[in-house]
């Protein structure tokens, strides 16, 4: 989705495996559906191929 100036607020929702990824331009607006029901299960805490992995969020600035 391309923006062409500023921010977006990103927001994961995970549920058994699958998340569904949202999208606002600011605070004040409703949160819309970016993509829905990703399958996410590789995204374990049990390592990836065969090897431990630490997942780790970066955050930016936020005004919120």
């Amino acid at each position: 989705m391309p923006i062409s100036n500023g921010h977006v607020q990103i927001k994961f929702v995970y549920n058994f495996g699958e998340a569904t990824v949202f999208y606002r331009m600011s605070a004040d607006d409703e949160w819309l559906i970016l993509l829905e029901n990703v399958d996410v299960n590789y995204l374990s805490d049990e390592g990836l191929m065969g090897k431990k992995v630490k997942l780790e969020v970066s955050r930016g600035s936020s005004t919120s």
